[in-house]
Formats: structure tokens, sequence, C-alpha cells
């Protein structure tokens, strides 16, 4: 199996998805003798982002494709033998709402979907072939960050008081996180592999034409694009 022992995880299993505005964050430090090839197998959901000793593991935006979870549940698959160490090396996850939960009334009715749950990840690394870590109750875990709300059709609040922006390095101090629990709510799509182009920022486009409209201004930038 892709993902063997490892668990879909998150920060508490007794949260509904109406109480999972914020985001959550997972860390886990494990120690690594030496190695040739290192492969990450990684789902999130609904959005998840992994980092390894505090670099990105996926330059993506979007790392998690949009699907029907109730039929298909995308992983991907990463080459991380360039940021791994011997020694000790962290790894830090964030994950938010995304699709899978989205409470924003829109034309497609996500709000009511069957798959609705609490974001949760899933994770398994591969040193030379051999299975060395996997998602469990032995990461740590805590939705008291920066992200206070993330949804996806409604943007994101950030409380700047709370920002510890080293929590994805190997001397942050994680005491006071709790254990990540088993997530219950388990979507009943099959994994495939997503071989999805990736959304990624690309390029920079300054306004052709601002005009004023009221107490609003729209910026031209003369091409139609999806970005922010």
């Amino acid at each position: 199996m892709i993902f063997a022992k490892a668990k879909f995880i998150t920060v508490s299993k007794d949260m509904s998805p109406n109480d999972a505005v914020g985001a959550q964050y997972f860390r886990r430090r494990i120690q690594i003798n030496d190695f040739k090839k290192a492969k990450l197998y990684f789902c999130g959901l609904g959005y998840g982002y992994c980092w390894i000793n505090g670099r990105r593991v996926s330059n993506d935006i979007f790392a998690s494709a949009h699907s029907d979870y109730m039929k298909t549940v995308w992983y991907d698959v990463y080459d991380v033998s360039h940021i791994l160490q011997s020694g000790d090396n962290i790894f830090s996850v964030c994950c938010g709402n995304g699709f899978y939960n989205e409470n924003f009334p829109s034309d497609w009715g996500h709000e009511h979907a069957p798959w609705r749950g609490v974001p949760k990840f899933i994770l398994r690394l591969e040193l030379d072939g051999k299975t060395v870590l996997c998602s469990d109750e032995d990461w740590k875990a805590t939705n008291g960050g920066i992200i206070v709300y993330n949804m996806l059709r409604s943007g994101e609040y950030h409380d700047l008081r709370v920002w510890q922006e080293d929590w994805r390095s190997n001397t942050f101090d994680d005491t006071l996180w709790t254990n990540a629990q088993c997530a219950i709510d388990i979507p009943e799509g099959r994994f495939k592999r997503n071989n999805c182009q990736p959304i990624r920022e690309c390029a920079v486009y300054p306004a052709k034409v601002i005009k004023r409209d009221g107490d609003k201004y729209i910026f031209d930038i003369g091409q139609n694009i999806s970005g922010y």
C-alpha cells in the first residue's frame, strides 16, 4: 500500500468541521542515518504544506488537487534526498481547509458536501526503499498558530501577536504542543497519484490601467489569469 502503516492525523478528533476555521500545525523530529535516495509520500486534506529542516518540500501553491473525496484522494510523491541530512531532522506540516472543508455558501453547495471534514494529512518517508517515518500519534500538534481563520472563498485572518517564525526549525520548543490524534472522519475515496499540472507563482503583472469606481479601484493588468 502507498501509505502502509501511516494514518491520517489531525489536532483533535473531537473537533467538528465547523470548528476547524484555523490552520493546524504539526511537527516530528527523527534521527536519520546515511542514505542514498529519499522519497516522501504526502496527502493533505484540504491543503497541506510540508517542510523538512525549514525548507518547503514543494514550491506548488496548491499541493493537493480538488476532487470528489468520496471517490478520489490525490497524493504527491517528492524526491527529498537533497533536503534530508544525516542526524537530526525536523518535519513540519501546516493544514488548511481548501475545498475539503468549505463552510462558505456557494453555487457548488460544498458546504453540504458529504466529504466535509476537519483538515488532516497522511505522510510516509521512504529511505532506500525502507519506511522510516509515518504520520501517527507521535507527531506534535497545535491549532494555536498565526492563521486563525482560513476558508477558500473568504480568505485568511492572521493574528501576528502569536507569530512564531521558527516553528519549522530544529530549535523550536514544542513542549506545549499536544500529541496529534488519528482522524476518525476519513474520506472514502481511493488514493491516486496526483499528475495534475501544478499551480505556482509564475509572473507578476503590473497594472496597465487603474480606474476609480466610487470608493473602489479597478486594476486592469491586460491579461485574463488565475491569480491574486
